[in-house]
């Protein structure tokens, strides 16, 4: 509230960053408290994160980023253009 930015509530317009963890994600299965976290950290080499939020916006859901195929689109186009210039 200091910096005046809209906080207090969950809802769109609002600041709400949010991470959906999946408890049963083989890594994390079984593990509490300070493991859960360590394991979520520093061993998280599949995707555990379900869903995301960020200023009050779902951008990922159920493991997809809202812009996925664009994301991709744009990527394999740099790639392709970084393949076929001179260096």
């Amino acid at each position: 509230q200091a910096l005046g930015q809209p906080i207090g509530k969950i809802a769109v317009g609002k600041r709400a960053d949010l991470v959906v963890v999946d408890p049963d994600h083989p890594q994390l299965y079984g593990r509490h408290g300070d493991l859960f976290f360590d394991s979520l950290i520093f061993n998280n080499n599949g995707n555990a994160i379900r869903h995301v939020m960020t200023g009050g916006r779902w951008v990922v859901r159920d493991r997809l980023h809202f812009d996925e195929i664009k994301i991709f689109s744009d990527f394999r186009a740099v790639v392709s253009r970084l393949m076929t210039e001179p260096l």
